[in-house]
């Protein structure tokens, strides 16, 4: 866990002035890092810790990658929406929930253990 909370201050640090990304990005949110530590401590035990990227619009993006066929990916932004994609196997699509700062969206942790026990 605490792995995970110096990855998000790490892009934090990295992704904090405007620009950041040599095309005009906004640093990355204060609030935004905030939700997405509480999103990692809110994952049940078993799943594992995803990838964290910066994303343009000062969001910050959490992946689980099993291959290309099987990913979830997850933006959490300031506000407590959480937008997210999916591919498993054949299927995938995309919605958006809200977070907040507690609980995963049941529909947003059933698309992640789907992918991290490889069910794709």
């Amino acid at each position: 866990m605490n792995e995970s909370l110096a990855k998000i201050l790490s892009l934090v640090k990295e992704c904090s002035e405007p620009g950041w990304d040599g095309e005009g990005a906004r640093p990355l949110d204060q609030l935004a890092a905030v939700s997405a530590a509480q999103f990692v401590r809110a994952l049940p035990d078993g799943i594992s810790i995803p990838e964290f990227a910066p994303e343009p619009d000062g969001s910050i993006f959490l992946d689980w990658i099993q291959s290309r066929d099987c990913l979830f990916s997850l933006s959490v932004g300031a506000n407590g929406r959480l937008a997210y994609a999916w591919m498993d196997g054949a299927d995938g699509g995309h919605a958006a929930a809200h977070f907040d700062g507690e609980t995963i969206p049941p529909e947003v942790l059933e698309g992640i253990k789907r992918v991290v026990r490889e069910r794709c």
